[in-house]
C-alpha cells in the first residue's frame, strides 16, 4: 500500500514540476540551464536527507524554493 502511495506522489510531483517548468519559461535564461540548476538543487536536497542532515536539507530546500519563487515573480 505504501509503495502505491509513493508511486502516486512521485507521479504528481513530476507533473507539477513539468507544468511549473513550462510556466517559468519566460525567463531569459535557457530552459536547459534552468533545468540543470534545479536538478543540482534537488540533488543537494536529496544528499542532505540521505546523510540525515536536517539543517542542510532545510537550507537546500529553502534555497530551492527561493530560486523557483524568483522565476515566477519575474516577468
Amino acid at each position: 500500500m505504501l509503495s502505491h502511495f509513493y508511486s502516486s506522489i512521485i507521479t504528481l510531483l513530476r507533473e507539477h514540476i513539468t507544468n511549473n517548468t513550462y510556466e517559468a519559461s519566460h525567463i531569459p535564461l535557457d530552459a536547459n540551464d534552468l533545468a540543470l540548476m534545479r536538478l543540482g538543487q534537488h540533488a543537494a536536497i536529496f544528499r542532505a536527507i540521505r546523510a540525515r542532515r536536517p539543517d542542510a536539507a532545510f537550507r537546500a530546500m529553502h534555497a530551492h524554493i527561493a530560486f523557483v519563487g524568483k522565476q515566477f515573480s519575474q516577468g
